[in-house]
C-alpha cells in the first residue's frame, strides 16, 4: 500500500484535516465513481497503478503531460485489468478488444514498414 497519498486504508477515501473525507472532494467523488463502476476503492486503484510502476500498462508511458488515466476493464465480466493512458484505452476499444483484429493490426504494421 502506498504511503505518499493521504488515503484512509479502511475506506479508500482521502482525509481532510483529520476529520475524515469530505463529500464533494476529488477523492470522495473518484472513490464513489470507482466503487460504482468497477467495484474497487480509490486505494485499490492506486495500488494497481503503483504495481504497474505508475505507467500505462500497454505503452509504458508515464504521460506527465496531464493525459487522463483510464481504468481498463473486461466489458463481459467487469473485472479491472489495469490502468491505461487515453490513447491505449481508445486503441483497444477501437479494435473491439478482439485478439484476432489486434494480431492482424500488428501483422499489417510489420508488412508495411519502410
Amino acid at each position: 500500500m502506498t504511503t505518499d497519498r493521504n488515503i484512509n486504508p479502511e475506506t479508500g477515501l482521502g482525509w481532510n484535516n483529520k476529520r475524515g473525507y469530505r463529500r464533494g472532494t476529488w477523492e470522495y467523488n473518484r472513490n464513489h465513481g470507482l466503487l460504482r463502476a468497477y467495484k474497487i476503492t480509490l486505494q485499490e486503484w492506486y495500488d494497481l497503478f503503483d504495481k504497474q510502476g505508475n505507467v500505462c500498462a500497454i505503452c509504458l508511458g508515464d504521460h506527465r503531460n496531464g493525459k487522463n488515466w483510464h481504468t481498463d476493464h473486461n466489458h463481459k465480466t467487469g473485472t479491472v485489468r489495469g490502468i491505461l493512458c487515453g490513447s491505449c484505452n481508445t486503441g483497444i476499444g477501437k479494435l473491439k478488444e478482439n485478439k484476432q483484429i489486434m494480431l492482424r493490426a500488428i501483422d499489417y504494421i510489420e508488412r508495411t514498414r519502410d
